[in-house]
């Protein structure tokens, strides 16, 4: 073999493996989030993605505008087409808010801007229990009731007047809570004493 040639085939094998190795562009197209979409902040969303890559990794990260916010993931392989994140609870809400991929360093593809709003509150009004509805619907009953009965004198409670022995009186009051077995229970008395007067 001519020793030229050979000289010049060693020299181009030597500037091959010399030339550092390019790295291939990793093709992604990002499904979602969409543009305009409403991530809420501590509720679980999917980032999806299209590619034809295989073996290839990449980084996914939060940006808002042109300022990365925090790392999401990294090393995932670009073929599984979908990551699960849970957005964080303390962040800030805001719009222009972009998930970001990032492959050797390299950005490769970023989402169409879309917002986060804060964590949903609820509130619930406290129902008090039976109990402390009924110990606040309580009630009292008072019945009063003066007979005059001429010739009489006899008098079962005396309540009117020192003068007036013809007057009688009987007074039932309950001044403690009563519930309405008990007001019941008090007006039959006195209907009874009435009766009883007559």
């Amino acid at each position: 073999m001519n020793p030229i040639k050979l000289l010049a085939c060693l020299t181009l094998a030597t500037q091959i493996l010399a030339a550092p190795l390019v790295s291939r562009a990793v093709a992604i197209n990002v499904v979602t989030p969409t543009q305009g979409a409403s991530w809420v902040a501590g509720q679980t969303n999917t980032i999806t993605w299209n590619t034809e890559a295989s073996n290839d990794s990449v980084d996914i990260a939060l940006a808002q505008g042109d300022q990365q916010v925090q790392s999401i993931v990294q090393g995932l392989s670009a073929a599984q087409g979908s990551y699960v994140w849970q957005v964080p609870a303390d962040l800030a809400a805001g719009d222009n808010y972009k998930v970001t991929f990032t492959s050797n360093g390299a950005a490769i593809a970023s989402s169409a801007a879309f917002s986060v709003t804060d964590k949903a509150t609820s509130s619930v009004n406290e129902i008090p229990p039976p109990s402390a509805a009924a110990a606040g619907n309580h009630w009292t009953a008072t019945a009063n009731i003066t007979i005059t009965r001429p010739g009489h004198p006899d008098v079962v409670s005396q309540q009117g007047p020192d003068t007036d022995p013809n007057v009688k009186s009987q007074s039932t009051s309950a001044a403690a809570p009563l519930t309405r077995a008990s007001a019941l229970s008090s007006l039959v008395l006195v209907a009874s004493l009435f009766v009883y007067a007559f």
